[in-house]
């Protein structure tokens, strides 16, 4: 039994063409040296000499850079193709990452926040839309997943490494940075075969009146909400989490941070095993499931205690976060009208932008004002209408089944 399990694990692997293999790589690489945004805030207060809260107020430059730059980028990979904007993000995001340890004042560092983010908005949504140009439609969830587990790679390995460069020359995480987003932009322009070709997939159920682009598309608006719900919640992993965890549980920073590379092993090791095996099923009910279930390791930490307990939560939500993430992709994919893929892939990436924005000061306030229990109750209130939204969206949109007899590329 557990030689069949290993090799059905191994199987998820298997089956991607080379430049499916490719745009992983580029992820990979990309991703190994994300360090610079990780460390900007602390080079602004030991570098550059700032206070703590102007430096917050200049980071918030990084989000408005993504929240303006991703629908913008996807109306470019729509009109000038995935490859062209995959190539210009990463060298420009190398480019400008260069710059920052040139920076004379925070201030010249947080334009330069702007405009890295602006560029790095690109990047998303064109390789997503590149693994549309190689796999039918029955395998995009998988290439989805992944180019997941690259990215969590890569964060991971960056996140050692930004650490130790640091200590020694803090210039050098961004010089490092800079290098490896060169690199990747090397990968794709050099490497992967040249051509914006789309994959052939039928128009989707009640595509035909949703021509006018995703702000018009009730379909989109109703994910665009709830998947902004969603990443709210699950972005307290990093917000909120820490301090209740310090404070409700007594657990150090040092438990903390074991839990946190407890989940990001889990995330890699089954996301794409789980989008593989949950590829046959109709997505928006697996997307609903799992934010359903994403929420719930939130909503129980008031009902335990201890490391143990803790662990369970990040458990629970990172099994949730493999079934959703995923399938959100594949759902989001169903309602974008042909041409229109780019649009729909660089307007979602807005949520996470805007949940970037929302969640700290939405729910430090919540716990100062309500306290823990009735915060973390709430994420449970945040999964429900997540798992109703998209049982709609199943419903009235269709939302979609993956077929194993999708039409090839």
């Amino acid at each position: 039994m557990p030689t069949r399990l290993f090799r059905a694990y191994l199987a998820s692997f298997r089956g991607f063409p080379r430049p499916v293999w490719l745009i992983a790589l580029a992820v990979l690489v990309n991703q190994s040296g994300a360090m610079g945004i990780a460390f900007a805030t602390l080079y602004m207060t030991q570098r550059l000499g700032t206070g703590v809260t102007e430096a917050g107020q200049a980071f918030a430059a990084y989000a408005v850079g993504g929240l303006v730059g991703a629908p913008l980028a996807g109306r470019m990979c729509d009109r000038f193709g995935w490859r062209r904007v995959l190539v210009a993000s990463l060298a420009a995001c190398g480019a400008l990452l260069m710059l920052m340890p040139l920076a004379a004042s925070v201030w010249h560092f947080a334009a330069l926040l702007a405009l890295y983010c602006l560029a790095e908005s690109g990047f998303r949504p064109a390789y997503q839309l590149g693994l549309t140009a190689y796999l039918p439609e029955a395998e995009f969830g998988r290439g989805y997943s992944l180019t997941l587990v690259a990215m969590n790679l890569g964060a991971t390995l960056a996140g050692a490494l930004g650490g130790l460069l640091a200590g020694w020359w803090f210039e050098a995480v961004f010089w490092a940075d800079g290098a490896t987003a060169l690199a990747a932009s090397a990968v794709v322009a050099l490497l992967l075969p040249r051509g914006d070709g789309m994959a052939r997939t039928p128009r989707p159920a009640g595509g035909a009146d949703r021509g006018r682009g995703p702000w018009l598309d009730p379909a989109f608006l109703l994910l665009f909400a709830v998947v902004l719900g969603v990443a709210t919640v699950h972005l307290q992993q990093r917000v909120l989490m820490p301090i209740y965890l310090t404070e409700g549980y007594g657990l150090s920073a040092a438990q903390y941070g074991m839990l946190l590379s407890w989940g990001a092993a889990l995330f890699m090791a089954l996301t794409l095993p789980a989008s593989t095996w949950l590829k046959g099923a109709p997505q928006a009910a697996v997307a609903g499931l799992g934010s359903l279930v994403v929420c719930l390791g939130y909503a129980i930490l008031p009902f335990g205690a201890g490391f143990a307990f803790a662990g369970l939560a990040v458990t629970l939500t990172m099994l949730g976060a493999v079934a959703a993430f995923p399938a959100m992709m594949n759902t989001l994919k169903s309602l974008a009208p042909p041409g229109r893929t780019g649009s729909y892939l660089g307007n979602y990436q807005m949520a996470w932008w805007l949940a970037f924005l929302v969640a700290p000061p939405l729910s430090t306030w919540s716990y100062a004002r309500f306290g823990g229990t009735a915060t973390w109750l709430a994420c449970a209130a945040v999964g429900a209408a997540a798992l109703a939204g998209f049982a709609a969206l199943g419903r009235r949109w269709g939302g979609p089944r993956q077929a194993a007899d999708s039409a090839p590329v």
